[in-house]
């Protein structure tokens, strides 16, 4: 099976409580494997990525 989730894009609502900048950061998970796909300009996603749990 495969995961994908996006840990940071131009835009996030407020209410959620995720940052965003320009840029655009995937995190894809398959097989025990886990691949960061980030265009972003800091460590924003690292951030997005303890926030939604998707740390290890």
């Amino acid at each position: 099976m495969i995961k994908l989730t996006v840990l940071c894009d131009n835009y996030t609502p407020p209410s959620i409580g995720l940052k965003s900048e320009h840029g655009f950061s995937l995190l894809i998970q398959m097989n025990g494997q886990n691949i960061l796909f980030d265009t972003g300009q800091s460590g924003i996603c690292v951030d997005n990525a303890f926030i939604e749990g998707e740390e290890k």
